[in-house]
């Protein structure tokens, strides 16, 4: 059973979320806070942290992007990094049929705190019962994810390992700089004929936050006596592998800069490289040729009821 979900006080947060992680045993990079921080400026948010159960040994936290605009107050999905940061110890079958759960006591600690609430749950949190049955909305998403140590980098499609091969001789930059990574991003959503969600400033930002932090490194190739034509700002952790923006021209680059990340990844032991969201066909696709698994996650969003025209104007965010 856990104890009521309560908000950590902002000079304790580094220091709680620190002990959490080693406690429970955070495995995804994207549970650096420095990575939240970094999605908090680039919304104009703020980062909260809070916890569920006993109080010098909590079993759950939820590092939450709040945002108000007038009276509304939001917590927001993670745009551009696919998962909420989110810890939980193991969670017992017979807590989430009595509502006791650490997923129950954190469900109702934001809808005490806030009137929105969109979250993205990591891949491993497949039991959402305690969201739904506290009135959340749950739709599934779905991530690829290569298994590093058990593939061959697209195995089953000759494109794929054509153009690796041809593509031995380009440069691989383990250093490339966040502007032209920038660059590389809104030329992909122009091509798309799409409207970026944020600004070349804004995305050199984010990714300079994060590499002043040590938390990412932004990776490019380039073809021999040419310019760079993929970037991707890269976090690495111990067993997973994400990126968090990517960009590159038409044509072999964006498999070549996978391939690059795939072999690092196999070089440090690093067991899962996940390429991220295959919601929209085209881009699930090429994901598919790269010989990945097909995982699901979970999509939660809530508002107060009564609220809804508020919450409409706030829905680009949430």
């Amino acid at each position: 059973m856990s104890d009521a979900a309560r908000l950590v006080p902002d000079d304790a947060l580094a220091d709680t979320w620190a002990a959490l992680e080693q406690r429970i045993g955070s495995r995804s990079p994207l549970n650096q806070l420095a990575v939240t921080h970094a999605l908090a400026d680039l919304l104009g948010a703020q980062t909260r942290l809070l916890i569920a159960g006993p109080e010098d040994t909590p079993d759950a936290g939820l590092l939450a992007l709040e945002k108000s605009r007038g009276p509304m107050r939001a917590v927001l999905a993670p745009i551009l990094s696919p998962y909420s940061a989110l810890l939980c110890e193991n969670v017992r079958a017979s807590d989430v049929h009595r509502g006791r759960s650490p997923l129950d006591a954190l469900a109702a600690g934001l809808q005490a705190h806030v009137q929105a609430i969109a979250l993205h749950l990591p891949t491993q949190f497949a039991d959402v019962r305690p969201l739904q049955w506290s009135g959340y909305a749950a739709s599934p998403l779905y991530a690829y994810r290569l298994a590093v140590d058990r593939m061959q980098l697209g195995l089953s499609s000759s494109r794929v390992r054509r153009t690796i091969r041809d593509g031995d001789d380009w440069s691989v930059d383990r250093a490339a700089g966040s502007d032209v990574l920038a660059r590389l991003v809104l030329e992909s959503y122009a091509r798309q004929e799409r409207q970026a969600p944020f600004s070349r400033a804004q995305y050199v930002a984010f990714a300079d936050d994060l590499i002043r932090a040590n938390a990412a490194e932004v990776w490019s190739v380039a073809p021999p006596d040419g310019d760079v034509e993929a970037a991707g700002l890269v976090v690495w952790g111990d067993d997973e592998v994400h990126e968090l923006v990517a960009g590159s021209t038409p044509g072999p680059a964006r498999t070549l800069l996978i391939h690059a990340i795939w072999q690092e990844a196999k070089a440090r032991g690093v067991a899962t490289y996940d390429l991220g969201g295959a919601n929209t066909p085209s881009i699930a696709e090429f994901k598919r040729t790269m010989g990945a698994d097909l995982v699901p996650y979970i999509r939660a969003t809530w508002h107060r009821p009564g609220l809804a025209r508020m919450v409409a104007r706030v829905r680009p965010l949430v």
